[in-house]
């Protein structure tokens, strides 16, 4: 039997097969660097502005408050809990290329800071405009996160419930996903890895 007619006999079997040896694949990439990692004694607390896994509740939002009052950030609309910050092309000036920037801090048990959840977007984002669509900015922003951060290269990791691919960064116990949420935004997270109390 030729191997092209085993292939046309038994297309569900080899089908599965490729879908199988796919995601064993990518989950030894994760696992892999995942592992790599851990293993690390040193620590990336950092996050953004003045904030840093382990922060307690209040001083996190007196943070918040503060850089409000500088208006460095504002309170999101329709999400509440959540600020953003604008990420500007120029400085001085107003372009639809412009990223509004959203996050909002997650807590352990014993209210220390061990997540931050983000949401990224163009000004300019609308049904109809196409370069302002999330698959677009998706590789803005992975880039932007490497060049803000350093450290590891993001990989992409199917997982088996998303129907849209994420990627991730592992560096120590920080660990980034980026993931396209809908046609306007794309979401992520800042984890911390070794986080010292249950979520």
């Amino acid at each position: 039997m030729s191997l092209l007619h085993f292939l046309n006999c038994h297309k569900p079997t080899c089908l599965l097969l490729v879908v199988f040896l796919t995601v064993n694949c990518q989950d030894s990439i994760y696992k892999k660097t995942y592992l790599k990692e851990m293993r690390k004694t040193q620590r990336l607390d950092s996050l953004l502005f003045d904030i840093s896994f382990g922060n307690k509740k209040d001083d996190y939002l007196d943070k918040l408050w503060m850089l409000n009052k500088e208006k460095k950030i504002k309170p999101a609309s329709e999400t509440y809990g959540w600020v953003s910050y604008d990420l500007k092309v120029q400085p001085e000036s107003v372009s639809p290329s412009d990223i509004e920037f959203r996050f909002i801090g997650n807590f352990n048990q014993t209210s220390n800071l061990n997540r931050i959840n983000m949401k990224f977007t163009f000004k300019g984002w609308a049904p109809w405009n196409q370069q302002y669509q999330s698959h677009v900015l998706i590789d803005q922003i992975l880039d932007s996160i490497l060049n803000w951060y350093g450290g590891n290269s993001f990989f992409r990791f199917d997982q088996v419930n998303d129907t849209l691919p994420a990627y991730f960064k592992i560096d120590a116990n920080r660990q980034f996903k980026i993931f396209i949420d809908d046609d306007q935004f794309v979401g992520g997270e800042i984890t911390d890895l070794k986080s010292k109390t249950p979520q």
